[in-house]
């Protein structure tokens, strides 16, 4: 299991976001907003973090508050919630 660094997890959200149909891969970035820059509405981040949640749940990531996935409005504040609520080993 690779391990959780910040590095790593920017590049599991950017993997992430490369996947979704329809968005130009150009578009992603760290500090690209979602809905502004890329064109996401809620439903595509609701599934982009259930992606996220599945993929870190063996790093002992809690899982996203509903509340909070409304607020990460970048990638980058992705990484951070992720990177303060993964267990740290």
């Amino acid at each position: 299991m690779e391990p959780v660094t910040r590095k790593y997890v920017e590049g599991v959200v950017i993997d992430t976001l490369k996947e979704v149909p329809g968005l130009p891969v150009e578009e992603v970035s760290l500090d690209a907003s979602y809905e502004g820059d890329m064109g996401l509405d809620s439903i595509d981040t609701v599934e982009i973090a259930v992606e996220l949640e599945n993929h870190f749940r063996d790093y002992g990531f809690p899982g996203f508050d509903d509340d909070d996935v409304a607020s990460l409005r970048t990638p980058r504040k992705t990484v951070d919630y992720i990177m303060e609520n993964v267990r740290k080993a």
